[in-house]
This record gives C-alpha cells, sequence and structure tokens, in this order.
C-alpha cells in the first residue's frame, strides 16, 4: 500500500503509517481538529531505497492522485495563485525518533503563489515570512536550487523526507535505543496552518502533565504569531502556555478540554503540538510524551489509582535501569555559593562537570573518562549522541518543550535550558557568564532543580524522592517475589 489518508487509516496501523500518522489519523476519528491529509507509508520508504532512493513512477502516480483529492477535499489548488494549498511535509517512522528527521513547510511557493497568498490574505509580510521559512527549509534539507514548479517541489522533498531515514543522527538513534533499521519512515504530507497569519494566531506543544514532575496540570510553552519550527528548535526561548490563556481565554479552553480527552484515550501523558489559525485551534501530531524518572514514576501511580491502567502496564512503563536514576544526587543547600546565572530547570539533579563546547569534544572528553557539560547556544538532532554520554547540558536559548529538553528528560541528564547569561565564544573556546569568563575544560556545577549555575565544583548530596516513588518500589518488589 503506497498512500492512505488520515480519514481512511487507523491507529493499529503504525507499522505503515508511522506513528505519527497513525495518531493523526486516530485524532480524525476522535474528533479532533486536524488539517488534513494524506500518509505515503514505509512500504513507500521501502520501495524507495530499493530503486536506488529514487521515488518510483508507481509512487509518483499515487501522490498526484491523493494530491488531487486533498484538493478537492479543501477547495484550495496546490500551485494556483488565486487560492493556493500549501504543504507540510513530515516524516514518522513505526517508533518515535522526535527531532532525528526532517520536515519541509510551507511547500508550493513560487514568486506567482506568494503574491496570490498576499492577496487573499491582504497580508504581504505573512507571505514574505512563509516564503523565507520555505526557502530556507527547503535548501537546508532538498536542494540549494529550488523548483520552480510546486509539483517538482513535492517529488523532492518527499525523496528528501524518505532519504533523512538514514541521516547519521537518525541511524545513531536507531543503534542507541536498539530500533530496526528495516522499518523505515512514513512521508505525511498534510495541509499548512498558519500561527504566524494575524494577531490571533499561535504555535505551541503542550504536555497533559508536566513532564518533569508529573503533576497532573497543563503544561507548555507557545509563541504568537509564530510557526510550529519555532517553539520546538530551540533558537527562540517562548512563553509559557498560560500566556495563550490570557491572550486568547476560549482557545485555551478548548486546548484544555481536548488535551483531557486526548490523554484519556491513550491513557498515558501525552505531547502535543498544535496551531492556531486566526483563533481555531488544529492539533498537529500528539505522541506519548517525553518525560523524567520522576514523573514517569508519579504518572504510572497516578493512573493506577485513577483506575485507567493496571500495575503490571503501569510498572512497564518504567524502565528498571531507568528507575536507578531517581537516585541522581542533589545540589547540598549547606553549601554557600551565588549563582552566576539561571535557566529553565528540565530534568532534577545536581551535576559537577567540565564544559565542552561541541559535541566531538564532548564525545573525547566521555570517552577519557571525565565529567562532561555540553554547553551550546541550543542543541539540534545532531548533538544527539553526544547528549547521551554528557553528564549535564546546559543551554543559552530554548525552553521546557526545545530540543534540548524533551531528548534529555528520558535520558535522565540534569538539563537547563534558556540560560540567557550564557555567551558563548567557539573562536576562543570560551563562555562569558556576566562578568565571568571560563574556557572550556573548567568545570560549572548545575543544579536541574533550581535551574542555577554555579562556578567550581559544589558538594552533592543523596536526594529526597516522591511518595510515589516508594509505592512503585513496593509494587516493583511485589512483582519480583511473584
Amino acid at each position: 500500500m503506497v498512500i492512505v489518508s488520515f480519514a481512511e487509516g487507523s491507529i493499529d496501523q503504525a507499522c505503515l503509517l508511522g506513528n505519527k500518522g497513525a495518531r493523526l489519523a486516530d485524532l480524525m476519528r476522535l474528533g479532533c481538529r486536524v488539517p488534513d491529509g494524506f500518509t505515503l507509508t514505509t512500504e513507500a520508504c521501502r520501495a524507495f531505497y530499493e530503486a536506488g532512493e529514487v521515488l518510483t513512477s508507481d509512487i509518483e502516480e499515487h501522490l498526484f492522485a491523493a494530491l488531487g483529492e486533498l484538493e478537492c477535499r479543501t477547495g484550495k489548488r496546490f500551485g494556483d495563485p488565486s487560492n493556493p494549498l500549501l504543504l507540510a511535509i513530515r516524516s514518522g517512522s513505526p517508533e518515535s525518533m522526535p527531532g532525528m528527521m526532517d520536515t519541509i513547510l510551507n511547500l508550493g511557493l513560487n514568486d506567482a503563489v506568494v503574491q496570490g497568498l498576499a492577496e487573499r490574505t491582504s497580508d504581504a509580510e505573512f507571505a514574505a515570512d512563509c516564503y523565507r521559512r520555505f526557502q530556507q527549509m527547503y535548501r537546508t534539507i532538498a536542494t540549494d536550487v529550488i523548483p520552480n514548479d510546486p509539483k517538482e517541489q513535492l517529488l523532492r522533498a518527499v525523496a528528501a523526507v524518505f532519504a533523512s531515514w538514514n541521516n547519521r543522527r537518525a541511524v545513531v538513534y536507531r543503534r542507541i535505543h536498539g530500533i530496526s533499521d528495516q522499518l523505515f519512515t512514513a512521508a505525511n504530507v498534510q495541509e499548512m496552518v498558519f500561527g504566524n497569519l494575524g494577531t490571533r494566531s499561535a504555535s505551541g506543544v503542550v504536555f497533559s502533565r508536566h513532564p518533569s514532575t508529573g503533576a497532573p496540570a497543563l503544561y507548555g510553552e507557545t509563541l504568537l504569531g509564530a510557526q510550529g519550527d519555532d517553539v520546538v528548535s530551540g533558537m527562540v526561548t517562548p512563553h509559557g502556555i498560560e500566556l495563550l490563556e490570557e491572550r486568547m481565554p476560549d482557545v485555551y479552553a478548548e486546548l484544555v478540554a481536548t488535551v483531557a480527552h486526548v490523554e484519556a484515550h491513550y491513557q498515558d501523558m501525552q505531547e502535543i503540538e498544535f496551531t492556531v489559525q486566526q483563533g481555531i485551534l488544529f492539533l498537529l501530531q500528539t505522541r506519548d510524551g517525553k518525560r523524567t524518572t520522576e514523573a514517569a514514576v508519579k504518572i504510572a501511580v497516578d493512573l493506577v489509582r485513577a483506575g485507567l491502567v493496571d500495575r503490571r502496564i503501569a510498572l512497564q512503563r518504567v524502565e528498571s535501569d531507568a528507575f536507578q536514576q531517581l537516585l541522581h544526587l542533589r545540589l547540598d543547600r549547606t553549601a554557600v555559593a551565588v549563582p552566576l546565572a539561571s535557566g529553565i530547570p528540565v530534568v532534577h539533579g545536581a551535576v559537577v562537570g567540565a564544559i565542552a563546547l561541541d559535541s566531538e569534544t564532548a564525545l573525547t572528553k566521555s570517552r577519557a573518562g571525565h565529567s562532561v557539560l555540553l554547553v551550546r547556544r541550543e542543541t539540534d538532532p545532531n548533538d544527539y549522541e553526544a547528549m547521551t554520554v554528557a553528564s549535564g547540558i546546559l543551554t543559552a536559548f530554548g525552553g521546557s518543550t526545545s530540543h534540548a529538553a524533551v531528548t534529555a528528560r528520558p535520558l535522565g541528564v540534569p538539563c537547563i535550558v534558556g540560560c540567557a547569561a550564557i555567551s558563548i565564544d567557539l573562536k576562543r573556546r570560551t563562555i562569558q557568564i556576566g562578568h565571568h569568563t571560563f574556557a572550556e575544560g573548567e568545570l560549572l556545577t548545575l543544579d536541574g532543580e533550581s535551574g542555577c549555575v554555579y562556578a567550581g565544583a559544589l558538594p552533592l548530596t543523596e536526594p529526597e524522592l516522591l511518595p510515589e516513588v516508594a509505592v512503585f518500589r513496593a509494587w516493583l518488589n511485589a512483582e519480583k517475589q511473584g
């Protein structure tokens, strides 16, 4: 099977549609507002590789047929300046691999279509912003020379997304997590919705529970007048989701209700990407949220107490090795020290380590037995391997849903993001924090509970654990005793 529309797909087709495509189909069945589209299946990706990384004529034929059907459903036409349909092309393998493969947004723009989009929306600045974003993303991911023909853009974009299955960061991620190379990725082709269109538009990411503590309340971030990539890239530090409640209370109320509905359906904490276009809420994807081990334990216990899952399922949701991460040391509060700066704490625990300003240095120092802090302006998927060996992570930009944050949580690595006081000089291999300068290799202490950064090595102590940890440990012991 080459292509399946979102309306025809189902959650039990994750091996064929990928986790993202299957969940989009499932969200539609739940009655959530999802931008329309279709999925090129993992079988199509397999055929792409078997043909020598070329889209076969069969794939192209099915792709354009599905595009025609999407045009009919949306009432828009791909490449038509008078009523343009723009597309988002997103990867999605059967096993969730957040940020490891590629996405291309605002596909279908050229000079004529941009002019038509500006006239149709009466917003030339919006149209120009979409064109800028498209050109930058397409040149980075697909090819330096952008075809003027939108259909040719689409073919090359799908090929680029399929090819990203074997980029280095995806291969490293699969090796570390034991994911088969033979699963392949799907490619989701979806109508664009715009968080950068007018004052009643926004993008964001929310968790149905706090991903660091497991507390049962909506948690997340948003950017007004922005597209989703701005939120998750880490290049901009977004605002707390409370800003959406302040500016668009009606949309926020709908978001709260929708998130609760989705979590109840999947019976697990969800991470949901959304866009608000001119006051209308759309869900772009949902997945089981990445969380700290502390949060995983609390959520598991809470779900059992609520009668949503049984103990057997709860125990399966926290790996025994990860459970040991709860024993991360904490900063000794009797120590007297003035923090150099503070950021957004993501993963609790304190750590002392030597500054490493790039992934290669972090990997080299870690292999030599050193405790390393990966210090970056922001991380991206190419930093993943280094993040798995770092003792701590510190970034100057990004929020609690940035790449660094989402990656650090399941790794259990103490992490602080959005520490704006840091200035990194890669030429001199130094960092500036306030009036203090540190050379690469010097020691810092990160406190993942408060978000504070300290000079040198401060004393650490044993942690105080949530009461749910004792409950979970008792369940584990009972399970072992049979």
